[in-house]
């Protein structure tokens, strides 16, 4: 049969054997600890030892009875086998034993560190970058330079905000318009009663106040609130009442 990678290798499984005396309950070394009572099998004079009359702790076996009298009448038969990482010795790998891509990808790293061509261009290449870095510096600093000394742009640019703040200051339509905007503002909030006021009429006799609660309210400990009804609360709205405070709606 043909395999793909290496040939499966049997290994025989792992077997301790101990000899009762009757009075022994705990038999070690076991030749490696057992992941658990599943990882291994035992038998005394044959007969097979269930895992509830045994425990394991370590490389150390120890049965509830003693087992009987004999030799080499107990088995501890390990049903696995663990693994040994294999670890290759220094020097032992040669360029045979490398792909062809791999081998490739070496001569060529070779060949680029030791050809003097590629490192000069490599230091030519960087020392280029780093005199257009430093071009790009002076010719920033001299664009600064001619700025800062150039009195017709900062007189210019002054002289543009002066005369339009003073245009602004000196329209009356301007002027005009934003206090109308600012009035009317006024007015619409003057003639708005808050949640929770009261507004009185012309006469002073009759007071009105608003049944639509568009805000969350909370009436304060120990005070007492009015208001004429039907209310009506918006959606998520809440009135809350503090401790030792009543709100009456008439």
């Amino acid at each position: 049969m043909s395999y793909i990678g290496n040939t499966p290798t049997s290994i025989p499984f792992i077997a301790d054997s101990f000899s009762g005396n009757s009075s022994t309950t705990a038999f070690t070394p076991l030749t490696r600890a057992p992941a658990g009572t599943a990882a291994i099998a035992v038998f005394i004079a044959g007969v097979y030892q269930a895992p509830g009359t045994y425990t394991l702790s370590g490389v150390t076996i120890t049965f509830a009875t003693a087992p009987a009298t004999g030799t080499n009448n107990i088995i501890v038969l390990h049903l696995g086998t663990g693994s040994v990482t294999q670890v290759t010795s220094d020097g032992s790998v040669t360029l045979t034993k490398l792909s062809g891509d791999t081998f490739s990808y070496i001569n060529s790293a070779f060949t680029a560190a030791n050809t003097p061509s590629y490192t000069a261009n490599s230091g030519a290449s960087y020392a280029n970058s780093s005199f257009s870095t430093a071009n790009s510096s002076a010719s920033y600093a001299n664009s600064a330079f001619l700025s800062a000394n150039t009195p017709s742009a900062t007189a210019n640019s002054s002289a543009s905000y002066a005369n339009s703040a003073f245009l602004s200051a000196n329209t009356p339509s301007n002027v005009a318009n934003s206090a109308a905007t600012y009035a009317n503002g006024a007015f619409a909030k003057a003639n708005t009663a808050a949640v929770g006021t009261y507004v009185a009429n012309s006469n002073n006799v009759i007071l009105s106040a608003n049944t639509q609660i568009t805000a969350n309210i909370t009436i304060l400990p120990n005070t007492g609130a009015l208001s004429i009804g039907p209310i009506t609360l918006d959606t998520n709205r809440t009135v809350t009442v503090s401790a030792n405070s009543r709100w009456l709606v008439l």
